[in-house]
Formats: C-alpha cells, structure tokens, sequence
C-alpha cells in the first residue's frame, strides 16, 4: 500500500519537514511542525503541488480548510516538538507516549505511520507498546524518551568492558611469557561478539547503521626458548690455611704465607732484623715499621699488610707464650705486659745508650708508642696495668721495686 501525499520528517534534514506527494519526494520543505499544523501544512503544500501541475486547485480554499484539516490529522508519526531529532505518534486525536529517532533516507512514514501498522495488522495500542528494552522502540506512558546516543561501543558499555578486560588479559598473559618462568598456557578465548538489541513493537523496526562486529582476539602468545641450563661450576679453590708459625728467614706474602696476627719469636738475639711492608717493590716508601732487637721481640701483623720480612730472629710462633720465670724484672727485648712482665715501678742502673718505650700495641710504629726515653745512667719507669707491652735496649736489668 503506497503511503499518502503528505509532509512527513526530512530524511536528509533532521528537525525539517518534506512534502510527499504520494509516489516521490517533491522539493517542498519546511520546519518540523505539531501534527495539526502539519496536518493543514500538508492541505497547503496538496494545492501547490496541484497548481504546479495545472490542476487549477484553488489554494485559498484549501487554506481556509486548514483548521478542519487540523483537527482530523490522520494517525500518524510526526516530528517530536519535545525531543530534536526524534518522532512521536499521533493516533488521530491525541499524541501518544510513542516515540522514535527519525532516521535519514527513511521512507516517509512508512515504517511507523499508521498505514504501515493496519498493514501488518497492528493497532495504535501496538504501536505505543512497553517495550523499553529496545534502544530504538516506542516509549511506554510516563517516560521520557531515549534516543540512541553515539557509537556502538558507548551504547554496549557492558560488553566493550568484557572486551576490553580480556585484551589487558591477553596483554598480561604475553608479558608474563616474554620474562621467563613456567610455560605459558594458552589464554581464554577473547573473541566476543558484541550484537545490538533490536527488539521494538513496530513491523519495520529501524535499526542503527553500525559496523561489521568487533571480533578480539588476543595477541598470539610466545613460546619462550628452551633454556639451556648452566653447567655446574668447578668449586671454588679453598685457600691452604697460613701457617701459625714462621720458621724461616724471607719475606713472606700476607695472607697466603703468614697469617695475620701477633707472633714472639722467643729466641731472638742482636742481629734479628724485621719489617711489616705494605708493597713488595723493595723500595723504602713500602716499609710500615721494623726494628733491631736485642733479645726476644713481639711482632704485630696487619690484615693490611701485604708482606713480612724477618732475618736473624729464628723462629716466630704465635701469640704472647710465657717464655721466662721470674716477671718482676726486664731483660733487653719486648715483652707483653702481664704475661711475661708483672706491672709496677722498675729501676735500672742503667748503662749509656739506654732506650725504653710503653707499648699500646706491637704493631712497631711510632703510634704504638705510650711514652719513651733515652738514658744515660740510673732510671726508673712505671709499667701500667693497661700497657699491651714494654720494651727495653741497652739498659740492663730492671728490677720490679
């Protein structure tokens, strides 16, 4: 059934009116109108089309007709003077609460004018029916209208939030592969076919122009290489322990030689000669400490050092042993304060050439040294308690007093 002459929404034009003059679209437009005026616009636009065509219709008449035309204009959908860009049913009396997007390149009509519906057997009561569900359907009494909005993923946001939570799966899953661990296990499949509703009342829904339906799919995932194990590696070369004793004249490497530590060598005499030596270039600058003692000496060796030299001393053994009987008198060399010299005030007679030092430490610099003279003739000194060591050449024998 062909839809009658009439003005009916502009498909090339939102918001505008085109005159239908029953077969085509004719070049009459106008502004979207209510349903009476467009119902006596439609009387108007009839005669002009039929002086257009040498009817000779009488268009004052048709004019004066306007206001009965417009108080019996047919059922039908009409631009909606509430809502721009959108279209409302008017079942011959009254509007209804049935409303719908105008849709460019539409038929006038057709699809929703009440023509249309008594074609497929539908009655205005159909066409206002309740289905809110449909983006694109009539809108039931007492809400207002939703016309669709944007693309299609701004009115799927349900499913373009699935879609794009299984992309950063895929993502995080591809990561995970690239840096190693255990073998990465395929992902779930992310293709999600996202189709619009298009459910509505009326025979010929219209349907929003959309694209060809997003497919995702994850980003292929990687298979890392087989990793080629390490072969074990040969253990380390555990070092030989340095001897706790030196039993040698030479210079020896510290530590792979001789431990650090504090040595006595016991039977030391004059002509015993040492040096701690922070470098091996035989030069002076690598000289840290040394001495000439004339009896038996204690020695000191840093982790810092890097080597010892000893000649004319005989043997070095570890630690401060005991080495004489009585403790409360000194004989030329070093000794340690409490294990083999009792602390207390001694006296010498002393003989010319006579040096004494307190010791803090045996390590044989001149920071070791807690005090010092030089004598010639009678001389007295008080070994304290919290001496490490005391020293003595040439002086003769001190007596504890």
């Amino acid at each position: 059934m062909s839809t009658p002459a009439g003005w009916y929404p502009d498909p090339e034009a939102e918001g505008a009116q085109r005159y239908w003059d029953g077969s085509a679209w004719t070049e009459h437009r106008s502004p979207a109108a209510e349903p009476g005026a467009a119902a006596a616009g439609n009387a108007e636009a009839a005669g002009a089309a039929d002086n257009a065509d040498g009817t000779g219709a009488d268009t004052d008449t048709v004019a004066d007709e306007a206001p009965a035309a417009a108080a019996t204009a047919p059922a039908g959908w009409y631009p909606d003077s509430e809502i721009d860009g959108g279209q409302r049913y008017w079942d011959g009396a009254a509007w209804t609460d049935a409303r719908a997007p105008l849709v460019a390149g539409a038929a006038p009509a057709l699809a929703w004018g009440a023509t249309a519906g008594a074609s497929a057997g539908m009655t205005a009561a159909d066409l206002a029916g309740d289905d809110d569900d449909s983006p694109y359907g009539v809108v039931p009494a007492g809400r207002s209208a939703k016309l669709p909005n944007g693309n299609w993923f701004s009115r799927h946001k349900i499913l373009t939030g699935i879609a794009i939570a299984a992309v950063v799966i895929a993502i995080l899953s591809s990561l995970a592969s690239r840096n190693g661990g255990d073998s990465p296990q395929p992902g779930p499949s992310a293709s999600t076919s996202a189709q619009p509703s298009t459910s509505g009342s009326a025979s010929q829904s219209v349907q929003p122009s959309t694209s060809s339906t997003p497919t995702l799919t994850p980003p292929s995932t990687l298979t890392p290489s087989t990793s080629v194990s390490p072969s074990a590696s040969p253990p380390p070369n555990t070092p030989t322990a340095a001897p706790a004793a030196i039993t040698s004249d030479g210079t020896f490497d510290v530590p792979n030689e001789v431990a650090p530590g504090t040595y006595t060598a016991p039977d030391s005499s004059s002509g015993c000669y040492w040096e701690r030596l922070k470098g091996t270039s035989g030069e002076f600058s690598d000289l840290l400490a040394n001495d000439n003692p004339a009896g038996p000496t204690v020695v000191t060796i840093l982790k810092t050092d890097k080597a010892f030299s000893t000649r004319n001393c005989g043997s070095w053994v570890s630690g401060t042993p005991k080495i004489v009987a009585d403790t409360t008198q000194i004989n030329d060399g070093t000794w340690a304060v409490g294990v083999n010299i009792t602390p207390g005030k001694y006296k010498t007679s002393g003989v010319s050439g006579c040096y004494w030092a307190r010791l803090k430490d045996f390590t044989g610099g001149l920071d070791s040294v807690l005090a010092n003279d030089n004598l010639d003739g009678n001389g007295i000194v008080t070994i304290l308690d919290t001496d490490k060591g005391f020293t003595t050449h040439s002086c003769g024998t001190w007596q504890k007093s």
